[in-house]
């Protein structure tokens, strides 16, 4: 019998492993071949992904700066409550007990003009008037009205509440009555420094008058009065130098003084005789119908 070897299998599935290995080893090595060549195919991707953050980033710098610039814009520049006087511009407020709507234009020389919504002007639906203002009381002048005081508070920058005086006591205390809020009329210009009254009446400089006694006509008071261009004025009585200080206002032939001391409010009409006198007349009170009660004449002698 002839016998048969089996050399040859093995050597074959040898053969054949090897060639596995080798081929492994060569997927191996061509991998590893092809690593760094991903490694550069991936700088690209990576520098556009930081490309991408750095972009985010700019636009979320961008983005804080404008929200910071709003903020800084919607700040106010200004602090109305800190003015001494705080009216200057154009207001508006409703007048319930009137049923209608007031319109007022304050400026720096102590006029201010009025209207009055569904009121023609012939009824006194639109005009003009002097304001004063002493810390946070308003003293206003209407022809047909006279003097009227008010205490006011600034809310904020576009709201100012006004009180109305109805009286002031014996004691020299404020007697209030309603309060309407002044609103600033949209769209105007908001004055953002504040403003000095600027006045230019025949008032204005040093002037000395003999006033009698109201409770002694034998008697009278030496006074000396500065009146000043930004609407303060300095009282000083012979017989007591420390004097007072307060404000006052001029309307036509009327001029009005406040002393806050003893928050007295006085309206005298006068008459311009030359350069260095004017006749005064206590102004008792202005009738319904437009007519005066008038008082005591006395001459003002300039002095400087």
């Amino acid at each position: 019998m002839e016998r048969r070897t089996t050399t040859a299998p093995r050597e074959s599935a040898l053969c054949s492993k090897l060639w596995a290995l080798q081929l492994l080893m060569a997927v191996a090595l061509a991998l590893a071949s092809l690593a760094p060549l991903a490694g550069c195919n991936a700088a690209p991707a990576d520098d556009d992904a930081r490309q991408e953050t750095q972009g985010i980033d700019a636009v979320s710098d961008k983005e804080k700066e404008g929200a910071e610039k709003a903020a800084a814009d919607d700040t106010p520049s200004f602090d109305l409550a800190t003015f001494a006087n705080p009216f200057i511009g154009t207001w508006e407020s409703d007048i319930p007990s009137a049923n209608t709507k007031l319109t007022f234009v304050y400026r720096v020389d102590g006029i201010f003009d009025y209207e009055m919504e569904g009121v023609p002007a012939a009824e006194g639906g639109k005009g003009t008037g002097a304001y004063l203002i002493n810390g946070d009381v308003q003293v206003s002048y209407l022809d047909y009205e006279g003097a009227a005081a008010y205490v006011f508070e600034v809310v904020d920058n576009n709201t100012i509440d006004v009180t109305e005086v109805e009286e002031v006591t014996e004691a020299g205390e404020f007697v209030l009555g309603e309060t309407a809020p002044f609103k600033r009329v949209v769209g105007s210009k908001a004055v953002e420094t504040d403003q000095p009254f600027e006045l230019d009446n025949p008032f204005i400089g040093t002037w000395n008058a003999q006033i009698p006694n109201d409770e002694d006509p034998t008697m009278v008071f030496d006074v000396t009065m500065e009146f000043a261009d930004d609407g303060l004025s300095t009282f000083t009585l012979a017989s007591d130098p420390t004097g007072f200080k307060g404000s006052y206002a001029v309307y036509g032939d009327v001029l009005v003084t406040y002393d806050p001391s003893a928050k007295a409010i006085e309206t005298f009409a006068f008459e311009r005789v030359d350069d260095d006198t004017v006749s005064v007349t206590e102004l008792l009170s202005v009738n319904p119908d437009g007519t005066r009660s008038l008082g005591a004449t006395v001459p003002f002698k300039r002095v400087a």
